[in-house]
């Protein structure tokens, strides 16, 4: 997805856009886009800076961390990108401070928004992604799914190291 700077009024422009996942580069996520990626983003331009702000949405097929079952949810994330024109040659060694981490600088004549977008929906995606709240996840003995009901599994396994210590916690 690319914004080109002479097709961008100095101020606000509004943009929308639906995109195919491919085009993002999320092969190889922990996740599959079941649906094409989607934004609706105001773009300001100022001179030789332009920020990017909105919303990034799509539906994902992923596996449940407990469970294992695939399961479809929606994916959104903010987003919130500042893009300067850079200026000559980069030095080798710059330090840089906090706010020129936040900012991506560009040559071209337009910005490209995938790298952008495909970071913040990888950002956005759960650490321990879940089908339901209240998903039981597998008996740690038999590996059953414990969500239709109980496997019948006796979990309170006592270690045999530790099985004669056993009677000095009866009395």
């Amino acid at each position: 997805m690319k914004a080109y700077l002479n097709e961008l009024s100095e101020g606000v422009n509004g943009f929308q856009f639906v995109e195919p996942a491919e085009e993002f580069g999320l092969q190889g996520a922990e996740f599959t886009c079941v649906t094409p990626i989607s934004a609706r983003l105001t773009v300001i331009k100022t001179g030789n800076t332009v920020l990017a702000r909105g919303l990034v949405w799509t539906r994902i097929l992923t596996k449940c961390s407990r469970c294992l079952k695939d399961f479809e949810e929606d994916l959104s994330a903010e987003l919130d990108l500042i893009f300067k024109k850079r200026k000559g040659q980069p030095e080798e060694y710059i330090e840089l401070s906090e706010e020129d981490l936040k900012t991506i600088e560009f040559d071209a004549e337009y910005i490209d928004l995938r790298e952008g977008i495909r970071e913040t929906l990888l950002l956005a995606f759960p650490i321990k992604p879940l089908c339901s709240q209240g998903c039981k996840g597998l008996c740690p003995v038999c590996g059953r799914d414990l969500n239709p009901g109980p496997c019948g599994c006796q979990r309170e396994r006592i270690d045999p190291r530790w099985r004669s210590l056993e009677s000095l916690r009866r009395s």
